[in-house]
């Protein structure tokens, strides 16, 4: 009987020394971010989701499994790999878009606006005017200009003072730029080279394209090349540059959502939508119809206005 109770003991002791060491084990591996995937079975370390969006309350779904209601909203403990997100709410159009996780990182998802699914309207009268101004003043905050004469050739001048040597022969433009870069064209080559204010002289990069549209949300800052099939992204911090979109039918117009990290192009039968901020470059389309020949975009940034042959038309975006 005594050996009986002995054994019983040790045989509880041995279990409870067991069962601490797999808990102790268990719990170790989940605050240094492990978890333990069934099908199939791994042991992996995980990572996170960051994302922030309007409307606030919209739905964030993962791989189709609704996650939360709120922005911001943080994902915890997914597996590395490809994740479908989706970003939907009632009469807005869903954001969705494969995101990549990697092992204790966290993937952000910045500023998403969604757009409005309300379908376009007519309105009586013309569209709206929009103020024009010189593009260098606006976005550089440098008088600049270029300068030709026979002894010094064509240069760069700020603020009145030549900055650059002689740019050579041919025509050239400033087509933009931030306090930064800037870029010039030359002649018909549909091409745009991008230099810094304290070195004219060296070429940076050049990028298909014959305009420059300044992007700028929230502090970021990016300069848009704008080509007859091609939208491209310069990033003036890191001086480094990403295809946007290409297109098989010709770029009309680029113009920048105000107050958004929202981008539009318009081609002779659509508008579509580019989300800068986090690099989404799937566009979605806000208006498919046979011809469009002008579009423009309210003050605040919340209505899209453009004519078809049916006449003016205006869409709230968001």
């Amino acid at each position: 009987m005594l050996l009986l109770r002995y054994r019983t003991r040790k045989l509880v002791f041995r279990t409870i020394i067991v069962v601490y060491f797999i808990t102790a084990t268990w719990l170790l591996l989940i605050a240094n971010g492990y978890r333990i995937q069934m099908r199939p079975f791994i042991l992996s370390k995980t990572g996170n989701i960051l994302a922030t969006f309007e409307p606030t309350d919209a739905r964030v779904s993962l791989d189709q499994n609704l996650e939360s209601r709120s922005s911001p909203t943080r994902i915890r403990s997914i597996f590395p790999g490809a994740h479908e997100i989706t970003i939907s709410h009632d009469g807005f159009i869903p954001y969705t878009r494969t995101i990549r996780i990697e092992p204790q990182q966290t993937a952000f998802i910045n500023d998403v606006f969604l757009l409005k699914n309300d379908p376009a309207i007519h309105m009586s009268g013309e569209l709206p005017l929009t103020q024009t101004v010189s593009p260098m003043l606006a976005v550089t905050e440098k008088k600049a200009h270029l300068e030709t004469d026979l002894q010094m050739g064509t240069r760069i001048f700020v603020d009145g003072i030549p900055v650059s040597r002689d740019l050579g022969t041919g025509v050239w433009k400033l087509v933009g730029g931030d306090k930064n870069i800037f870029g010039l064209t030359h002649g018909d080559s549909n091409e745009i080279q991008f230099r810094a204010w304290d070195k004219p002289d060296a070429i940076i990069t050049t990028l298909p394209g014959n305009e420059l549209v300044i992007y700028t949300f929230r502090g970021s800052r990016a300069l848009l090349a704008v080509s007859n099939f091609e939208i491209w992204n310069f990033d003036t911090d890191k001086k480094s540059a990403e295809l946007i979109y290409r297109f098989s039918n010709p770029i009309l117009h680029v113009r920048t959502v105000p107050n958004t990290p929202i981008i539009l192009a318009r081609l002779s039968n659509r508008i579509t939508a580019f989300y800068i901020g986090d690099h989404h470059y799937i566009p979605t389309i806000l208006i498919d119809t046979p011809s469009i020949t002008d579009e423009t975009i309210s003050v605040d940034g919340r209505t899209l206005f453009f004519t078809t042959p049916a006449g003016n038309m205006r869409k709230p975006l968001y």
